[in-house]
């Protein structure tokens, strides 16, 4: 049961991560702005950027990812229904990421990690629809009912 909701809770934060950066790099290519808030040079330099997002991403956001896998863990064993389960696990999933841009934020002072600006936004929709999308009905198997009543037999 445990390794499931860690691959549940793996591919949502690894897809996360190496999903959130395109859409900024697709805006940086179709306004041919490589010398904005990003700072690219040339369009060849995106690949590696990619690299190194995911790689300082994955590196602030390890902690995030434990926490998110307790949540996980937490909703699948008490929620009942699979679209309250999804709900719960989605507000967390971005209070999260909020969490992470602010800390962030306050070890590298860039205009690119407020918490308004586009590049959270892209982890913020890009990990609500990871949420949605990967599959937890296979996944989701709750360890008590609630509604469940043990009756016992009485002679």
């Amino acid at each position: 049961m445990a390794y499931k909701v860690f691959s549940y809770s793996l591919k949502v934060w690894l897809l996360t991560l190496a999903a959130a950066p395109v859409p900024l790099f697709i805006g940086t290519v179709i306004s041919n702005n490589f010398d904005g808030e990003l700072g690219f040079a040339t369009f060849y330099e995106l690949p590696i950027a990619w690299l190194i997002i995911i790689f300082i991403g994955g590196i602030f956001s390890m902690l995030t990812f434990v926490i998110f896998y307790t949540t996980v863990k937490t909703a699948t064993d008490h929620i009942m229904s699979i679209t309250n389960c999804k709900i719960v696990i989605s507000l967390i999933c971005v209070l999260l990421i909020m969490a992470t841009f602010a800390a962030m934020k306050g070890i590298i002072d860039l205009p690119l990690f407020e918490l308004s600006g586009y590049f959270p936004l892209c982890y913020y929709a890009c990990a609500a629809c990871f949420c949605w999308s990967c599959n937890l009905q296979n996944h989701y198997r709750p360890k008590r009912k609630l509604y469940q009543v043990h009756h016992f037999n009485i002679k």
